[in-house]
């Protein structure tokens, strides 16, 4: 039997594949959030099955991002009205100890943040 030749799989692929890596995502959580198989999701990321846009619709709402922003990842979309300033969205991932939370009083300072 010959080895099937699969298409390219869809830059949109890639940019699931880099979101997986980034957020230590699991090729399962995205099938749950995709509501299909583990196995199928491997064919959706190998290319051997296209993911449908209610797939895609799923697996954004299950990242907690907008489709948008998956075909622009790591950029994040944000229309720019005439005269506006364009914001750049910045996320960062610190770890620290408690010991360290507490010197600086993270939690606090978070607190006042989110009251504002």
């Amino acid at each position: 039997m010959k080895n099937k030749k699969y298409p390219k799989p869809h830059s949109v692929i890639d940019k699931l594949l880099r979101i997986m890596k980034d957020r230590n995502i699991k090729q399962e959580t995205l099938a749950e959030y995709a509501k299909v198989s583990p196995s199928q999701m491997s064919r959706i990321l190998s290319g051997k099955v296209q993911i449908s846009i209610w797939q895609f619709a799923d697996i954004a709402s299950g990242l907690k991002m907008q489709i948008t922003d998956i075909h622009t990842y790591p950029d994040i979309y944000e229309k720019v009205e005439e005269g506006r300033t364009h914001k750049i969205l910045v996320e960062v991932e610190i770890e620290l100890t408690d010991e360290e939370v507490e010197r600086i009083d993270l939690k606090n300072k978070v607190k006042n943040k989110i009251n504002l």
